[in-house]
């Protein structure tokens, strides 16, 4: 019996070292990627992860941990919400996205694939060039964002028109190839052309415009 247990013991703890390595070891830029996470409490390492402002606010987000989930901070008094993460190492090639949210009221949980991030002026991660895929009550819409001489602006690039309900689980799955981007959700399709989307990009989630809720997510890039 001492004996089993001793092999048992010496085989947790070899799957624990595994883990730590793998852990500590970087992935690099554009390398193949499998990653995968429930955003459940103990579930998830934010290590794995770069919180990330946006250039139109001042606010830098945060998440509040929930048994299953993460949903972004809502403070009270205040109409500011928005909170976002990317995944540090960047992929390309054939890229896979999926992840499973939901919304409170009507808007917005998105999906986010990002250029190389800069800074604000108290150092904190700052997006530049990156484009949004967005669930919302009405629909899809994907944004692209831009960022010339100090300025954010966007344009729309695509959208489709159909209902999502609110507390409702969505599984949205993203895949990129090349340049050319398709987004399914709620049982809709649909894709679009991004030419500004640079070869290696970042890719995270953004809560925003209310409370939104994230379950999971993953990555496959090759």
């Amino acid at each position: 019996m001492a004996k089993r247990l001793c092999v048992a013991l010496l085989m947790i703890a070899a799957v624990m070292m595994m883990a730590v390595s793998l852990q500590a070891a970087p992935v690099k830029d554009g390398a193949a990627l499998t990653y995968n996470c429930r955003f459940a409490r103990n579930a998830w390492k934010a290590d794995d992860w770069i919180m990330v402002k946006s250039p139109r606010w001042a606010y830098f987000g945060k998440w509040v941990q929930n048994a299953d989930h993460i949903v972004n901070a809502t403070p009270e008094g205040t109409t500011e919400d928005y909170t976002s993460m990317v995944l540090k190492p960047k992929v390309g090639g054939n890229v896979a996205v999926t992840c499973t949210m939901s919304f409170d009221d009507k808007f917005a949980p998105l999906i986010v694939l990002a250029d190389t991030l800069g800074a604000d002026d108290k150092a904190n991660p700052e997006y530049r060039n990156h484009t949004e895929i967005v669930a919302y009550n009405g629909g899809i819409n994907i944004w692209q964002h831009y960022y010339r001489d100090g300025k954010p602006s966007y344009v729309k690039l695509a959208w489709s028109d159909f209902e999502l309900k609110p507390k409702t689980k969505y599984e949205m799955k993203v895949t990129v190839n090349g340049k050319q981007i398709q987004v399914s959700v709620g049982g809709h399709t649909i894709g679009c052309t991004d030419s500004d989307l640079p070869d290696l990009f970042q890719v995270g989630i953004t809560g925003c415009e209310g409370k939104n809720r994230f379950y999971d997510f993953s990555v496959e890039a090759k």
